[in-house]
């Protein structure tokens, strides 16, 4: 959703919807015309969204867009295999969110190591080192959030 964008919603199913609202306020200032210029605000089925299958699981690309708050807002959802890391652990130049959906992960932060469960929320700080792992028995799912303010993000 663009800033200033007054927005409503009714679930037509009789099936329960979750929806996330993030609210956040960047040290920059809104760029409302780089936000309306990337394309209006929307809402995507998940069941059309391409997935990318490995061995460690699948990936879907939810939103990778410049948006009024940010040079470069980017979110992808990964479901992982039991047993398997996501990837060697790493660093980013940016923060990122992990939004834990369901199942489990053990966290490498650095020196150390962290569970996470489904409703836990992990903050990852630019340059620091982690990487996930279910070391469940089934696989688990977690939202990847990350915000860019510079170019070269």
């Amino acid at each position: 959703m663009l800033a200033g964008d007054n927005i409503s919603f009714q679930n037509t199913s009789t099936d329960p919807a979750t929806w996330y609202v993030i609210n956040y306020k960047s040290i920059n200032p809104a760029d409302i015309k780089r936000g309306h210029d990337a394309g209006p605000s929307f809402i995507k089925d998940w069941n059309f969204l391409k997935v990318n299958k490995s061995a460690k699981g699948e990936t879907r690309a939810v939103f990778d867009r410049p948006t009024s708050m940010f040079g470069r807002f980017d979110v992808h959802a990964t479901a992982l295999n039991p047993g398997y890391a996501s990837h060697d652990p790493h660093t980013h130049r940016v923060e990122e969110l992990i939004l834990m959906l369901n199942g489990g992960v053990q966290e490498h932060i650095g020196n150390d190591e962290f569970m996470a469960g489904a409703g836990d929320c992990i903050y990852l700080s630019s340059g620091i080192l982690h990487r996930p792992k279910n070391i469940g028995t089934q696989q688990c799912y977690y939202y990847a959030i990350q915000w860019h303010n510079l170019k070269t993000d």
